[in-house]
């Protein structure tokens, strides 16, 4: 009898702790979805919300851009992404820390060029704080180039 007690016990608790991680995923990618959307919508106050204020992007090319730098880019009027699409998504949480790795998709255009669409491995690293998810790091890898591996 206590045996089964305590198999039911430990299966409630592992119940419990997976719907909590569900339910962080879950937060996050809700709040990753803003991200992308007020990216195309050039919602700034959206995006100071989403940024840590300590947030740093790694580029492609190994540039560092702070917060208000990336904000800037964005929601500027040089810059302009009219498509996003996400797939490949994996969540690793760490109690209210979530490092995440997709690809992202994204058409956009510089100054007036013609628009092209770009395909970017990431991670991105979010914490939660006062209440609410906020990316504290992004480093992104241009994916246009690589090529299948040949066998």
């Amino acid at each position: 009898m206590r045996g089964t007690l305590a198999v039911s016990l430990t299966m409630m608790l592992l119940v419990g702790v997976a719907i909590a991680q569900g339910s962080k995923e879950q937060q996050v990618r809700k709040s990753i979805d803003e991200q992308y959307k007020a990216v195309v919508d050039k919602d700034a106050a959206t995006l100071n919300r989403l940024y840590a204020d300590d947030y740093m992007r790694i580029g492609t090319s190994g540039e560092t851009l702070s917060k208000a730098e990336v904000i800037k880019i964005l929601v500027g009027g040089d810059f302009t992404v009219t498509h996003t699409e996400l797939s490949d998504l994996k969540f690793r949480l760490y109690g209210d820390v979530a490092v995440v790795t997709g690809v992202s998709t994204f058409t956009g255009m510089l100054k007036g060029e013609d628009a092209q669409t770009h395909n970017d491995r990431f991670t991105q690293v979010w914490v939660k704080r006062n209440g609410g998810w906020q990316m504290t790091l992004q480093q992104r890898s241009n994916m246009d180039n690589n090529k299948a591996p040949s066998k």
